[in-house]
Formats: C-alpha cells, structure tokens, sequence
C-alpha cells in the first residue's frame, strides 16, 4: 500500500497566488516519512527545517546561504541557543549538511541530499 503522503504528490499545490511544484514538495514530504521513527525529532526541528525548505525555494539553489537572522523568525525560533543547537542537531543526524560560517556578513551553508531517498 503506497504511503498516503506519496498519493498528494505529483501535481501541483496552490496556495495563494504560489503554485508549489513536486520538485518543491517532495522533500518535505521524505523529510516526514523520514522521521516518522526518529525520537530525536521534536517540533522545533521540523519547524526549522521547514523552514531552510522555504528558504530554498526562495534562492533556488543547492546549497543555500542563510544567516540565523532570516531563518529563525520563519522558524518561530526566538533564542539564538535553540537555533544554533536544533540546525547543529539536524547536521548530526543527517538530515542537512550544516557549514557554519562564522564571518558576519558571509551566511553558513545548507546544502540538502541531492537524491531522492538521500534522506539519513
């Protein structure tokens, strides 16, 4: 039986005046199959995440440069410790490649599996 995340994609989403293609969803949507089982994940982590996705789509490009300023209010992120320790975590456990640049006005690097599947 197919998962019923996989049955919503394949065709284009409208929200607004965006359209969202499958290229754009579906690495959210292997995000959530992919921490179904993980225990590690709590609701900040998926929210940033969610979050670097948004940021993704907006600068269309692999990996994305972003600085914890932009990130954390799309994030409803408020403390830069929570921040730093949750995209720290998501590196660890595999779900993005985190560079952090510690030059203020040169943003850290996220680079997303570029494979579908790639997910841990």
């Amino acid at each position: 039986m197919k998962n019923s995340f996989e049955v919503r994609v394949g065709a284009a989403v409208e929200y607004g005046r965006v359209v969202y293609s499958d290229a754009v969803l579906r690495p959210a949507i292997e995000f959530i199959i992919a921490i179904k089982q993980d225990a590690r994940i709590s609701p900040v982590h998926i929210s940033l995440y969610l979050a670097l996705l948004y940021c993704q789509s907006e600068q269309c490009m692999n990996p994305i440069y972003i600085f914890s300023a932009q990130v954390m209010p799309l994030a409803k992120i408020s403390g830069p410790a929570t921040y730093h320790r949750t995209i720290r975590q998501l590196h660890e456990y595999g779900y993005i490649k985190y560079v952090p640049s510690y030059y203020h006005l040169l943003g850290s690097l996220v680079y997303f599996p570029k494979k579908e599947g790639a997910i841990r």
